[in-house]
């Protein structure tokens, strides 16, 4: 997260919770950035903090990266101000 810190990175988080606290939070979490990973076609840079502080034991996860091949409409936009220039 920190090498792409300054790369227009996005920031994602999110809360993954299988309902069912004898499932392996872990084990869930992995699986399901997994799954992440193969529909959108590319690797994530993930990371993770489990809680069983609670009822619901849940894992908290940031994402950060740049999509491969993806610019934003920000970037294209600005790449033709400077090609006008």
């Amino acid at each position: 997260m920190l090498e792409n810190q300054s790369d227009r990175t996005a920031m994602h988080k999110l809360i993954l919770s299988p309902g069912d606290n004898d499932v392996d939070i872990r084990e869930y979490t992995r699986d399901s950035l997994e799954a992440l990973e193969g529909r959108l076609g590319h690797k994530l840079d993930w990371y993770a903090v489990i809680h069983r502080n609670t009822d619901h034991h849940h894992a908290h996860v940031v994402i950060a990266r740049k999509v491969p091949g993806y610019e934003r409409e920000v970037e294209r936009s600005e790449a033709n101000e400077s090609e006008h220039e």
